[in-house]
């Protein structure tokens, strides 16, 4: 990506937070069944939360604008409404991943995941879990693997998880 790009956490640049409440209602509020007030207090949260604990968001900015987004969070954010589906006293996970449909395929869903990888590593994580809606998705090419499928409505969820190994340890 030759672009102007940053990411950052959205606790740097809370001037994002509406870019982020909105897009993430109209992204994730038919699937989470949240609404944009129980976004608003979600996204809020994460911004008064300490830099050391969870939950945490990255943003991405390119060009100047809001192109994507990230959270590490300690329930994910399916299973507010949905916690049947997802499972029971794991985490943390990683959720709401989300790049501009004209940022897409330039590596910049990869670069907040290994940014929120590094970010959990330095606060002692070592296993990450997300959900995803398909069965080869990015994050089975950054390393996840499959735990379980569950069902949400029509279709098949799968729960993924990854163990976090700090860089230069194989």
């Amino acid at each position: 990506m030759t672009d102007n790009m940053e990411i950052l956490d959205l606790r740097s640049a809370p001037e994002r937070l509406n870019d982020v409440i909105d897009q993430n209602y109209r992204q994730w509020g038919p699937f989470t069944g949240l609404d944009r007030s129980s976004m608003e207090s979600l996204f809020t949260s994460d911004i008064n939360a300490p830099r050391d604990q969870l939950p945490f968001t990255l943003i991405a900015i390119v060009n100047q604008k809001y192109s994507g987004v990230v959270s590490l969070r300690t329930i994910s954010m399916g299973a507010l409404t949905h916690p049947e589906e997802y499972l029971p006293n794991v985490g943390p996970w990683l959720s709401n991943m989300w790049v501009a449909e004209d940022c897409r395929g330039r590596g910049l869903a990869t670069r907040l995941a290994v940014r929120l990888e590094t970010n959990a590593l330095a606060r002692g994580i070592s296993r990450i879990y997300s959900s995803t809606l398909v069965a080869d998705s990015l994050y089975h090419k950054l390393g996840f693997t499959n735990i379980c499928t569950r069902i949400h409505g029509p279709q098949e969820l799968h729960i993924i998880c990854k163990d976090l190994v700090p860089a230069g340890i194989s």
